[in-house]
């Protein structure tokens, strides 16, 4: 049993902690976020969109891609852009690449941790007139990535989406980074979106 003065100060420990982890002070995340923008002599290219994975051959966890795919088109549609209906012609496609790439680190005995690249692409193309191979004229494209340590892709995409929605159409000229907030009104927008489509009540 421990003492009364001991007791008194555990109860004290236990209730700074508890405060600091609820209403007290709330711990809201940020990221280092890397942004490369390109964009061509775009004139009109209209509001209408369809996503489309970049590679559809490429083997996705079902779960992820709906996410991603979800929140790509909150972060859009917040734009004044929206995804044409099903049956309708979209005014350009956005192909959707995304992914994580673990870094080769530094050897284990410099006690640097290994880290882990969590990336979103998207590339705006107009449709292919001539009905010929390959793809449409790009008319943007924007990269952006987060570099953290054990960092699971699926926790980021809101942000990922978020932020490249603000770049679209733009030309960064260099890669840029910043730091950015999940308090932005723009990346909790997107949060609420994923938060709606784990609990199954949103579909891309």
């Amino acid at each position: 049993m421990l003492p009364a003065h001991r007791f008194k100060f555990s109860a004290f420990f236990l209730s700074a902690a508890a405060l600091l982890t609820t209403g007290g002070c709330t711990f809201i995340p940020s990221h280092q976020v890397s942004i490369d923008a390109i964009s061509g002599p775009v004139t009109s290219m209209g509001a209408a969109y369809r996503l489309v994975d970049k590679d559809p051959l490429a083997v996705r966890e079902s779960g992820q891609r709906k996410l991603v795919f979800a929140c790509v088109a909150a972060a859009l549609d917040a734009k004044g852009i929206f995804e044409a209906p099903a049956g309708v012609q979209p005014d350009f496609t956005v192909e959707i690449d995304y992914g994580s790439t673990r870094s080769m680190g530094m050897p284990r005995s410099t006690g640097m941790p290994a880290t882990t690249e969590n990336f979103l692409q998207l590339s705006a193309r107009r449709p292919k007139i001539d009905g010929g191979p390959g793809k449409g004229e790009e008319i943007w494209n924007v990269r952006i990535s987060i570099l953290e340590e054990r960092v699971d892709l699926s926790t980021l995409i809101p942000v990922l989406a978020a932020v490249s929605a603000d770049y679209i159409g733009q030309d960064t000229q260099i890669e840029r980074s910043m730091r950015v907030s999940e308090k932005q009104p723009n990346i909790a927008h997107v949060k609420g979106v994923a938060q709606a489509v784990a609990l199954g009540r949103s579909a891309p």
